[in-house]
């Protein structure tokens, strides 16, 4: 890939309710959908980003040895078309739920009006586009949420993943 790593640590952080609300952004619906008790993790990508490229190859990992546990994941594809998003989880094994996010190319003016853009402005995401971003969710509290601007940390999400499933 040529690009390097983006990682980034879990981030706990209470939702005031000047922050947009988490339940209209893309794959809410599907996270809401996941038992209580369990751990939740709603992740957005674009199959054209190197860093999403990169993480999808560990997300099969932890998805098969922590479901069976309780872990849920939802993958929005975000910025692209439904065919190529298709083929990137195909060639991950990306064998999760996955939805399109608000949209679905890359064009910069469009995306500053998504809800997705405002979400992470508001929580001083810096980055342009934003791919990997995670959000994790404790036993259905939508109140209070991780987040992940980048990359998952192994040895970090592996650890907490181990201590609450």
């Amino acid at each position: 890939m040529g690009k390097p790593h983006e990682y980034a640590p879990i981030e706990w952080l209470e939702l005031t309710e000047n922050k947009i609300s988490l339940s209209s952004l893309s794959g809410m619906d599907e996270s809401s959908s996941e038992s209580k008790g369990a751990i939740s993790i709603i992740s957005y990508f674009a199959e054209w980003c190197p860093n999403c490229h990169y993480e999808a190859e560990q997300i099969p990992k932890l998805y098969e040895e922590f479901s069976p546990s309780g872990l849920g994941m939802t993958l929005v594809m975000d910025y692209a078309p439904k065919e190529a998003s298709r083929a990137f989880t195909q060639l991950y094994g990306l064998n999760m739920n996955w939805v399109l996010g608000e949209l679905n190319e890359k064009d910069e003016e469009k995306r500053n009006n998504t809800l997705f853009y405002n979400f992470r402005k508001s929580l001083n995401d810096s980055r342009r586009w934003g791919t990997p971003f995670h959000i994790i969710i404790k036993d259905g509290n939508m109140d209070y949420i991780g987040i992940v601007k980048g990359e998952f940390i192994c040895e970090e999400i592996r650890s907490f993943l181990n201590t609450y499933l």
